[in-house]
């Protein structure tokens, strides 16, 4: 039973798992890697060594002892309420572990396949448990973002003070103090990290395997392009279920009675945010679905286009951008381009895409995009009304 986390300072050491003690088809052999705790699971709960570490050579470790850091913790009662909350996050990880999907979207049958950004799924479930030196989805920021709102802000802050002023990160403590992302500080370089956890839906149509993609957006007189699979950002202390509900009811109403979800991953990605300045990371949970081939998409308006006058150059960026422009007016003609208000000032955009299409012409033609997005004029027939209720999110669950 482990009752001690350690920290490899010096030398170099062997994780061992063989096929008695561990969940594993053969013995395996890692290498420990030095200045990073390992079992440090047995700090946060109870728990059965799965391996063994051996010495190759002289080693210098740093020993902790659960009980002795437990005793400290309890003195200070909001070091003692951040650290009950991420325990309690840590158990969740480790105890559903060995149910997360680790898959390649193309490997997926027919029917259920999701061409992802950076995707992990794959039609064979790989099960993944968890060990002495590793526990998926346990890093600082992952967790942190998953703590209670008013302790994100509190570990926030202290890193935005740490880490001193600037005018990207006043606008980020506006966000800390919304709730909309979390910033944590990377103690191997002492910069600030942001995180934002989302819930994504990739709805894959049945006829011609299509995707449903968001092109963008027009709010407040602006056009910005997107050109992903439909998400949105969770809300403090919302979950992900929560957050899909939110999500079909609201932003998706016209497609969700005909979506049947069919199973659930994470994705995670990490980029850097222009307009914060600062690394982010995107802890992203993907509902995979598809849109029965007979079902009558009503948004309750009409979508129609209207090129700039005299500003045919600047919306044409070559040969590919003439070819995206077509693509995009076809969808109009066809009634494919579906327009649904989110909120009073913004309009959101979406059709039907391959995954090369939205990869090739979305990602290189942003301009052509946007100058697509803002000749669009939106009909009102009669406002849609979404439903009370979203029938049940899943025909069957996979876990995340």
């Amino acid at each position: 039973v482990g009752e001690e986390a350690f920290f490899l300072t010096h030398g170099r050491a062997r994780y061992v798992q063989d096929t008695e003690r561990s969940a594993v088809q053969r013995t395996t052999n890692d290498t420990v890697k030095r200045h990073v705790w390992f079992c440090e699971a047995a700090l946060w709960m109870y728990w059965i060594h799965v391996g063994t570490v051996t010495a190759d050579g002289d080693c210098e470790l740093v020993v902790l002892q659960a009980e002795a850091l437990v005793n400290a913790l309890v003195k200070h009662r909001y070091i003692y309420e951040m650290t009950l909350a991420y325990a309690t996050e840590y158990h969740v990880r480790v105890t559903t572990g060995s149910k997360a999907w680790h898959v390649h979207p193309t490997e997926l049958p027919t029917t259920e396949v999701c061409a992802f950004d950076g995707g992990t799924m794959s039609s064979e479930t790989k099960r993944i448990y968890p060990t002495d030196l590793f526990v998926q989805h346990s890093g600082f920021a992952d967790i942190a973002s998953a703590l209670p709102h008013e302790l994100r802000r509190l570990i926030g802050i202290e890193a935005l003070e740490r880490a001193g002023y600037s005018r990207k990160r006043h606008r980020l403590r506006d966000e800390i103090e919304k709730g909309h992302c979390t910033v944590t500080l990377n103690t191997e370089n002492d910069e600030i990290e942001r995180s934002v956890v989302m819930t994504i839906v990739c709805v894959k149509r049945e006829d011609d395997g299509r995707f449903l993609v968001n092109l963008g957006k027009m709010e407040d007189g602006e056009a910005n392009v997107i050109g992903l699979y439909p998400g949105v950002k969770r809300s403090p202390d919302e979950s992900d279920e929560e957050a899909l509900r939110r999500m079909l009811r609201e932003r998706l109403a016209p497609f969700q009675p005909g979506i049947t979800l069919l199973r659930s991953y994470r994705d995670d990605k990490r980029d850097r945010s222009d307009r914060f300045g600062v690394p982010t990371w995107y802890f992203r949970s993907v509902h995979v679905g598809r849109l029965a081939s007979d079902w009558t998409i009503d948004t309750g308006s009409r979508v129609a286009y209207t090129p700039a006058v005299g500003k045919t150059k600047s919306v044409s960026s070559g040969e590919s951008g003439s070819m995206l422009l077509s693509s995009l007016i076809d969808a109009v003609i066809a009634g494919e381009v579906y327009a649904i208000m989110d909120g009073p000032r913004t309009t959101r955009f979406y059709t039907w895409l391959t995954e090369d299409e939205r990869e090739r012409f979305i990602a290189t033609n942003s301009k052509v995009v946007a100058k697509f997005i803002s000749g669009l004029e939106v009909f009102s027939t009669l406002p849609h009304e979404p439903p009370e209720e979203v029938h049940d999110l899943y025909t069957h669950r996979d876990a995340v």
